[in-house]
């Protein structure tokens, strides 16, 4: 019985004895990796993969990866490009920049066609259409497709359908396109690029 009583007071004091109250063991030792990798394809854009890995430690675990990527952007296409207006191109024209007059010919001689048809002209260029416009009446506008679109604005905005030559003065930087309204689709058409 004593043995018994003693086993039982040593009990007692070891539960009272100490200062930690337990709280201050150490934590498990673990490096932990983990590595989400998710792929995702955009439409049109190709294929973009994001590999994240991220590792915590603690306990043999590791926190999983931030995500996956978002599909690409897709392509910025060809570079600076010029925008083809009636066939012509600022950098396919006919550079007049030194010139203070110019002169287009067509029909006739030079049939259903404007001669030069692309032009890149000074602002305050004198430019002069030589032809027959009762049989191929000038319009400014655009063709696209065969389908021509006359223009609201612009030097050539009314149709000019009576004479032989007709000169505008391009006082304003733009780009004017124009065409014969009657052989537009068959390629009569053509653009001025006016730069200050």
């Amino acid at each position: 019985m004593i043995g018994a009583a003693a086993l039982v007071v040593m009990g007692l004091l070891g539960a009272c004895g100490g200062d930690d109250d337990g709280s201050t063991g150490e934590g498990g030792s673990g490096a932990g990796t983990s590595t989400n990798t998710d792929t995702n394809t955009g439409t049109n854009t190709g294929t973009n993969t994001n590999t994240n890995t991220n590792g915590e430690g603690g306990a043999g675990g590791g926190v999983g990866g931030a995500g996956g990527g978002e599909g690409g952007a897709g392509g910025a296409g060809g570079g600076n490009t010029a925008q083809a207006v009636n066939g012509c191109t600022i950098d396919t024209a006919t550079d007049m920049t030194n010139s203070a007059a110019v002169s287009i010919a067509f029909g006739g001689a030079a049939g259903q066609t404007y001669n030069p048809k692309c032009l890149l002209v000074a602002a305050g260029t004198v430019v002069t259409f030589n032809g027959s416009f009762q049989n191929h009446p000038l319009q400014g506008g655009e063709v696209e497709n065969g389908t021509s679109t006359p223009a609201t604005t612009g030097p050539f905005a009314q149709v000019t359908n009576t004479g032989t030559t007709k000169a505008f003065t391009l006082d304003a930087a733009g780009t004017y396109p124009y065409y014969c309204v009657p052989h537009a689709a068959n390629g009569m058409n053509g653009a001025i690029y006016v730069q200050q």
